[in-house]
């Protein structure tokens, strides 16, 4: 039996998961979002390790003895902690935060600082990374004070985990959480001294990159003494392996707190995708894998916001609203009806516009809550379609169907409109969480449990599969409409 420990955005979730992949028994514990101005994302670490405690404590509640622990994380999310204490310094900064745009959009600018982040890192220079949020910590009264001492950690919420885990004893992070950071040079996957300079970051703080599979140590207390931390990974890749994509060419997305399409690139980096990102898979026995990477930044996100402003997200609203084609033929046409942009921290692939905002248009004093968000809902599949696209440029492929997993694969009229509007089949995996499952299979492929042609047969496990339903002349008005939409919200600063 191994425990995945799948650290995401909104919460924390352990599995206990068996030979076959099979999750027998899981626990869930939600943090808090900390938004004190508009744009700021904060997390309270000593609140998500304690959420780790008692999910661990849950789902161990009844006895069982785990072979090894395999860690998923949130991927950009950087903190600081003193090694002394084990104290955070302050909150962790989430991947969602835009406090240091202006910082990222004076590097964009700038042709010469742009074109070595790219090459080095694969990625775009944009907040959404670690490390301008690490420069901006580091900035803050007394911080580099803790770092001249060598008492400073900065790291990903993974190396916080195992640093937790092991009480101290292990500070390290993987190759595929290292490249999320802009401070990774991801061919070789080590930190990159150019821009440890670039962002001011002392490379004492940060922890040792290694394989993906390597030995991140042993646990000690919480019911886990003595058992090895086998796997750590990012939780986007760790989704791929959960559903099997494992070969070159390989794509699957997944609906949580955004949505995140990943594409097997190969053992080669992709160089200069046009709107999505290259970046590390995972890395075993010292070979990378990469992936091309498109997101859509906020997804489940947006609709818990629209929960909060009392509208009725539920699936009669997520299937309805914004979509006059659906009511009769006296009462509309298509593109009638209101239209949303859901820029709410802005826009990633293939736009890169982290100052875009969200905006409803074509609203009315007959429109509902109801069709609010069944606007919300066609411009989130919109964005979707933007994502899948840019990944289908700039990788050569032509997807013909897009596997999907996440919470959110709950939602049938998400997933129905998300295949309507893409032209292509939606299949929802069978194992909703695909991202513990896939960390505990890079875990049991080191333990020999399992094989790679085992990982590769989940690809064929799909719980529901989502068939268009619209002809193609209406994907086409609906897509441009909201073309349309985006280019009016992108006008608005």
């Amino acid at each position: 039996m191994l425990l995945g420990i799948d650290q995401g955005t909104t919460g924390t979730r352990a599995c206990l998961v068996d030979d076959d992949l099979t999750i027998v028994r899981s626990a869930y514990a939600q943090h808090m979002q900390h938004t004190p101005r508009p744009g700021w994302v904060e997390h309270d670490p000593a609140e998500i390790w304690a959420c780790t405690q008692r999910v661990i404590a849950e789902v161990l509640a009844t006895g069982e003895r785990v072979e090894g622990v395999a860690l998923a994380n949130q991927g950009e999310t950087v903190m600081l902690w003193d090694a002394r204490t084990g104290e955070p310094v302050q909150r962790a900064l989430v991947w969602q935060d835009t406090r240091t745009e202006p910082m990222m959009a004076r590097h964009a600018k700038h042709a010469m600082t742009s074109a070595t982040i790219r090459d080095k890192t694969g990625l775009q220079p944009d907040a959404y990374f670690s490390a301008s949020k690490l420069t901006w910590l580091l900035d803050q009264p007394g911080v580099r004070a803790i770092a001249a001492s060598g008492y400073l950690r900065a790291g990903t919420i993974d190396t916080w985990l195992i640093d937790r885990l092991t009480r101290g004893e292990v500070f390290a992070t993987d190759a595929s959480t290292a490249a999320r950071t802009l401070l990774c040079e991801t061919r070789g996957c080590t930190w990159s001294q150019d821009l440890l300079d670039l962002f001011d970051t002392p490379r004492g703080i940060l922890a040792e990159i290694r394989d993906s599979d390597a030995d991140f140590g042993a646990c000690l207390g919480n019911g886990l003494d003595g058992v090895p931390i086998l796997a750590s990974l990012v939780d986007q890749p760790a989704a791929m392996l959960g559903q099997g994509c494992v070969d070159r060419g390989d794509v699957k997305a997944t609906f949580g707190t955004g949505c995140f399409v990943y594409a097997n690139a190969g053992t080669t980096r992709p160089d200069k995708p046009a709107g999505t990102l290259s970046t590390v898979a995972w890395r075993r026995g010292g070979e990378t894998t990469y992936a091309l990477d498109g997101g859509v930044l906020a997804v489940g996100s947006a609709l818990r916001w629209a929960e909060k402003l009392g509208l009725p997200v539920d699936e009669t609203a997520l299937a309805s609203g914004g979509d006059a084609w659906e009511v009769g033929s006296g009462a509309g046409t298509v593109g009638e009806g209101p239209i949303c942009v859901p820029a709410l921290v802005g826009l990633g692939a293939p736009h890169w516009d982290r100052i875009a905002r969200g905006a409803w248009f074509g609203l009315s004093a007959a429109t509902t809550g109801e069709q609010l968000v069944g606007a919300l809902a066609e411009g989130l599949a919109c964005r979707v379609v933007e994502v899948v696209r840019a990944v289908e440029r700039d990788s050569g492929l032509a997807i013909d169907v897009l596997r999907a997993d996440g919470g959110l694969t709950r939602s049938a009229a998400l997933m129905q409109r998300t295949a309507d509007l893409l032209g292509i089949a939606v299949e929802v995996a069978s194992e909703e969480e695909a991202t513990a499952v896939g960390a505990c299979a890079l875990a049991a492929l080191k333990l020999g449990r399992i094989t790679i042609e085992d990982v590769r047969r989940r690809r064929a496990r799909g719980q529901a599969r989502y068939e268009p339903r619209v002809p193609a002349d209406q994907r086409a008005t609906r897509l441009d409409r909201f073309d349309r939409a985006l280019a009016l919200a992108r006008q608005w600063r």
